[in-house]
């Protein structure tokens, strides 16, 4: 088993809300937990507080990590991007989100 697998297994991933995101700007608030989004429709600039950009187009997926906040923009009217937002148990005890970025695209 890999070290990947091996965290996932012991910090088990639980959804605890799934929503989709639609339309021009959106606020992707990742707080406590982690979230995992799919773009559906459109493309969109994810864009951190620190104003780094990611280009995001129909089909990426993101993986955003707890406590950062992006904002998703699109030039758009039929952007969708369905986010499921994950608990993985105490982040603070989970080395797995000291060793990744705030954003895997």
């Amino acid at each position: 088993m890999d070290r990947l697998s091996s965290l996932l297994e012991l910090f088990r991933p639980k959804t605890r809300e799934v929503e989709l995101l639609s339309g021009l700007k959106n606020r992707l608030d990742i707080s406590a937990d982690s979230a995992i989004g799919l773009v559906h429709q459109g493309n969109a600039i994810l864009k951190d507080d620190k104003n780094t950009h990611i280009n995001i187009g129909k089909g990426d997926i993101l993986w955003i990590t707890p406590g950062n906040q992006f904002e998703l923009i699109s030039e758009q009217a039929n952007f969708q991007f369905l986010c499921c937002h994950l608990e993985f148990g105490p982040v603070r005890l989970n080395p797995l989100f000291d060793m990744i970025p705030a954003a895997l695209h």
